[in-house]
């Protein structure tokens, strides 16, 4: 089966996601949505507290490395999917960490989805140390031509009142549709609040865009 990694906010952990997510997922699948697997990592770090889903410039906090070295491997096993076959996708720092590894390794991921998410680096932890080639390196509003024949989807509250937030969908649907590069960009502008609930609401339309693109191998 295809699998969606999907990355939990700060603070937060992958419980408080999934007790969103898990019954709207059952719903859909019971209505005829083909299922998949939802691998969800705990994205927590002691020595960096808000890890942006990232390395950090000195090495103490290794999020990425270890959900591309190590989980995927371990919940994929001895059948590795191919991008066709894998999502990313997350809630707020969980949206741009989505966005960020999505972009960063577009080999493995042919979709990607940012639920609340933003698109700049917001290093409240000292991951990147304010060095400009790391900021750089994740920064997803200067890396959209890493997007080619990818799938988007951005969901954002109309209520969002986050200003690290507020209006970033748009915005960055609108950079993925101007670089004629993106496979398919699909923005939602829905009502919620920034919580894990919301989260849970958009469920449906999380399943029903990826059971659009998942790219099953010829058999």
């Amino acid at each position: 089966m295809p699998v969606l990694y999907m990355l939990h906010g700060y603070p937060g952990h992958p419980a408080a996601l999934m007790r969103w997510m898990a019954p709207m997922l059952d719903t859909a699948f019971e209505r005829g949505a083909a299922p998949f697997i939802v691998a969800v990592p705990d994205g927590n770090s002691t020595a960096h507290s808000d890890t942006e889903w990232a390395d950090s410039v000195d090495g103490r906090t290794l999020v990425e490395s270890s959900l591309i070295r190590r989980i995927l491997p371990a919940v994929e096993g001895p059948t590795p999917r191919s991008a066709g076959m894998r999502a990313i996708g997350g809630f707020s720092i969980g949206g741009y960490g989505a966005m960020n590894l999505g972009l960063r390794h577009p080999d493995l991921f042919g979709q990607v989805v940012s639920v609340s998410g933003y698109f700049r680096v917001d290093d409240t932890s000292g991951m990147f140390a304010k060095h400009r080639a790391a900021i750089a390196a994740n920064t997803p509003d200067t890396m959209v031509r890493a997007a080619s024949g990818r799938r988007f989807l951005l969901i954002e509250s109309k209520n969002e009142s986050e200003p690290l937030i507020a209006g970033q969908a748009a915005d960055f649907a609108g950079r993925l549709r101007s670089c004629h590069c993106a496979g398919d960009v699909e923005l939602r502008m829905e009502r919620g609040d920034h919580n894990v609930d919301f989260v849970g609401a958009q469920t449906p339309a999380i399943v029903a865009f990826l059971d659009a693109g998942w790219r099953r191998p010829v058999q």
